[in-house]
């Protein structure tokens, strides 16, 4: 494991900008069936985007795919703040 001051190895910048080149240019990703907690639809992109979004930003690179899923998130929220299941709101707080 590397920490945030070490540079990332080869093969972790190239899982990311793979993972980068899977955004949807409004700033989400879709989530391939369904996520450990069975979410689907909706929650299922907010979870997958706040996992790859989290990814991001340990990695340190690709700012503004990292700003366009952070955007997303921002307008995903219901009327009270929230996005929907209990998971995909925690991965989006954090």
């Amino acid at each position: 494991m590397y920490s945030r001051r070490d540079n990332p190895p080869a093969k972790g910048i190239s899982a990311l900008n793979r993972l980068v080149l899977l955004q949807h240019t409004d700033g989400y990703w879709d989530g391939k069936d369904h996520s450990i907690t069975y979410s689907t639809g909706a929650n299922l992109r907010v979870e997958t985007t706040a996992f790859a979004l989290l990814a991001i930003l340990a990695g340190g690179q690709h700012r503004p795919p990292a700003y366009k899923a952070a955007q997303w998130l921002t307008r995903a929220r219901d009327g009270y703040g929230s996005w929907g299941a209990t998971q995909a709101t925690v991965l989006a707080l954090k």
